[in-house]
């Protein structure tokens, strides 16, 4: 819950250091009741929100369509929306913004300054 603690235990893990912030946030905005998930059913979704039909991926950046970092963050979350009707899909980065069409699958793109401001 910690991001000190964590930048304490390793040395530059700037995705790990994101992936908490973004943890601690979903925690703090929708309850620690059963309200956020981590998916691994066939495939890896960082954090799944039912309740608002939210999935999202944590990267600290994506690279272009052709890099491995893109085809996990996106395929994780195409995978997601064949077992699960999620409509809100994210990927949260540090510093990127664009909208991404994939498998016929709108997935936002967000740096992670927006998202946190959002409500």
């Amino acid at each position: 819950m910690d991001n000190g603690i964590i930048s304490l235990l390793t040395f530059s893990n700037r995705a790990a250091l994101l992936e908490n912030m973004v943890a601690v946030t979903l925690l703090r905005r929708f309850g620690m009741d059963d309200n956020v998930f981590f998916y691994h059913y066939n495939t890896e979704v960082d954090f799944v929100v039912p309740e608002k039909e939210l999935a999202i991926q944590v990267c600290y950046q994506l690279e272009d369509e052709s890099g491995s970092a893109f085809l996990r963050e996106t395929q994780g979350l195409v995978k997601l929306c064949k077992r699960l009707p999620y409509n809100d899909l994210r990927i949260i980065t540090y510093n990127e913004d664009r909208e991404l069409e994939v498998d016929g699958r709108s997935i936002s793109v967000m740096s992670v300054w927006k998202w946190l401001l959002e409500e």
